[in-house]
C-alpha cells in the first residue's frame, strides 16, 4: 500500500500476519536492536514515517506519555515517553527508529583512552582489528559528516567558534560529524533521502527526510533481507520453558480502540505470545531492563547484578 506524501511503502506488518515461531525475534528497533535484526536477517534467520512528526506544541503535546509511580498516562503508542523516578528523569522515544528518532545527531569516535577503562568486556578491547572493523560499519550505514563550510551560516554555530577564539581555543574548535544528509541521494540502505532544510526539529522529529535515523537505514536492510517488522507491540516478559529450546516472548498489542474496549468493560489486556529460537532484547536502557525484571520475578534466570550500578549516562 502506497504511503502518505510520497512515502514509499510502509514496512511494518499487521498483528494478523504474526506467525506463531521464529528463528530469532529482536525487540527493539533502536541503535542496538536495528543492527541485530539486520545481521541476522542478513544471515539467512527468518512506524511512523518523516512527514507524520508533530511541528507544533499542541500536535506535541498529544504525542507525550508518562511513566511514574503512580503508574501511566497518555497513550502508549505516543512519539515522546518520559519516565519520572524518585532520583531521576529520562526522555526517549516511542517508535520505529527508537530514541534516533529524536537525537541530536552527533556520532563521534570516543576518546581512545575510554577503552582502557575495566568496565569493557574483554571480547570487545581485545581485538582491536574488530572493534577498528565495527566503527567502518556503522559509518558507512549511518554516513556521518560535518556541516557543509559552503551552507548557510548557523547563529549558534558561528557563536561557539567566536567564544573559542576569545578563550584561545579555536584550534579546538571543530564541526562535529552528524548523521544528516546535505543532498538528495540513495542512502547505503536503498532509501532515497533528502538534504536537509534546517528547520532544527531533529530533537523533536523531523519531516524533511534527512535525518540519519535508524529507520532510513539499519532498519529497511533488514527488511530488505527478509526481516518481518511488527510495531505497536509491547513486550512484557520473557520465558524459557523447563526442558524446552525456545523462548516465549510475551507482549501486549497497542491498539488504542482494543485498549480503549477493555478498559470501558473492566477488562485487563491479556499479553498474546510468540516463541523464537533466539531472542535479542534492544529496547534501550529502561526497556530492556524492564522487561529482564518482569521476566527474573517470573521465574527466567538472570545475572544477580540486574538494575544495579545504573547510571544516566
Amino acid at each position: 500500500m502506497p504511503g502518505k506524501k510520497n512515502h514509499p511503502p510502509r514496512i511494518g506488518l499487521p498483528l494478523t500476519k504474526l506467525k506463531g515461531h521464529y528463528d530469532a525475534i529482536v525487540v527493539g528497533s533502536g541503535y542496538g536492536a536495528s543492527i541485530a535484526a539486520s545481521r541476522i536477517a542478513r544471515a539467512g534467520k527468518r512506524k511512523r514515517w518523516p512527514g507524520e512528526y508533530p511541528e507544533d506544541t499542541i500536535k506535541a503535546a498529544s504525542e507525550i506519555q508518562f511513566n511514574g509511580e503512580h503508574g501511566h498516562e497518555g497513550k502508549r503508542t505516543g512519539l515522546y515517553e518520559i519516565h519520572k523516578n524518585k532520583d531521576q528523569w529520562a526522555f526517549v522515544a516511542c517508535g520505529l527508529g527508537g530514541t534516533s528518532l529524536l537525537n541530536a545527531n552527533t556520532a563521534l569516535r570516543p576518546d581512545p583512552r575510554v577503552w582502557d577503562n575495566k568496565v569493557w568486556p574483554e571480547e570487545i578491547t581485545q581485538d582491536k582489528e574488530l572493534l577498528e572493523t565495527s566503527f567502518q560499519h556503522a559509518i558507512d550505514m549511518l554516513q556521518p559528516n560535518p556541516y557543509p563550510e559552503d551552507w548557510p551560516v548557523l547563529q549558534k554555530l558561528a557563536t561557539l567558534e567566536t567564544q573559542a577564539s576569545r578563550t584561545g581555543n579555536h584550534h579546538r574548535f571543530v564541526r562535529p560529524p552528524i548523521t544528516v544528509h546535505f543532498k538528495d541521494e540513495l542512502n547505503p540502505a536503498g532509501v532515497f533521502q533528502k538534504a536537509s532544510t534546517l528547520t532544527g526539529n531533529d530533537t523533536t522529529g523531523i519531516n524533511d527526510w534527512s535525518k540519519n535515523s535508524t529507520l532510513m537505514n539499519y532498519i529497511p536492510d533488514a527488511w530488505n533481507h527478509g526481516a518481518e517488522i511488527f510495531t505497536e507491540c509491547n513486550v512484557v516478559r520473557v520465558d524459557k520453558p523447563k526442558g524446552s529450546s525456545r523462548y516465549v516472548v510475551y507482549f501486549e498489542w497497542q491498539d488504542f480502540s482494543r485498549e480503549a474496549f477493555l478498559l470501558e468493560h473492566g477488562s485487563e489486556i491479556a499479553p498474546m505470545f510468540v516463541t523464537a529460537d533466539i531472542v535479542v532484547l534492544g529496547a534501550g536502557t529502561l526497556g530492556s531492563s524492564e522487561i529482564l525484571l518482569r521476566s527474573n520475578a517470573c521465574g527466567l534466570k538472570t545475572s544477580n547484578q540486574l538494575g544495579k550500578h545504573f547510571s544516566g549516562n
